[in-house]
């Protein structure tokens, strides 16, 4: 073998290790999030069992298409964000049933007319998940959570309302969506507080 040969080998060699090295990282983020987002569902159903066994079985019929996604698409290191909006609009109605009247979402034209651009699986669920968690909201001053596009971006924007007390927490739909993102595309997602809102901007892939 040639010393160019070699070189070109061990440059293979390098590459197949880091693609392999990428593919156990993005499978063990999403072993870490998909139990998380079931727990939590889980947990939120058992309390409305108890509270409101009507709402509880509306709650779970939601929380079995939403199951039934997961099987379909969680083994994908990234879906089309068509349908990873309809992942997240099924948890924003799960959460409706909870929170009743305090937590609004509103999603522009541009976006629903969003088609093909790839996304981590749950990573939009996740990022409204964070906005509900670490905010408060009543009827008198409910959550509102917008979605829209600007600069080749997605948006996330809620308005931000200051919990009593914040609890521990690692913030893993950030985390989870930053290092899919970085890993699988090489870009990194932004986030804006301006003390008023709270924006996390997510780069549509083309």
């Amino acid at each position: 073998m040639s010393r160019e040969q070699l070189i070109e080998e061990l440059v293979k060699t390098k590459q197949e290790a880091e693609a392999m090295e990428r593919q156990v990282r993005l499978t063990l983020l999403r072993r870490q999030v998909t139990p998380h987002f079931l727990f939590n569902s889980i947990s939120v159903a058992m309390s409305l069992v108890l509270q409101q066994p009507q709402t509880a079985i509306t709650f779970l019929h939601h929380l079995a298409s939403m199951y039934r996604y997961l099987l379909q698409y969680g083994n994908n290191f990234h879906v089309p964000i068509e349908q990873e909006l309809v992942m997240m609009q099924q948890y924003y109605e799960l959460m409706s049933l909870r929170h009743v009247g305090t937590v609004h979402l509103a999603i522009s034209p541009e976006v629903k007319a969003c088609k093909h651009y790839p996304l981590p699986p749950l990573a939009l669920q996740g990022l409204v998940e964070n906005a509900i968690k670490h905010n408060a909201h009543t009827q008198e001053q409910p959550l509102e959570i917008s979605l829209s596009i600007e600069d080749n971006c997605l948006c996330v924007r809620n308005n931000i309302v200051p919990l009593a007390s914040e609890a521990s927490t690692t913030r893993m739909g950030l985390a989870y969506m930053n290092e899919t993102m970085q890993l699988l595309f090489g870009k990194e997602i932004r986030t804006v507080n301006d003390g008023k809102t709270f924006t996390v901007m997510v780069p549509l892939i083309n």
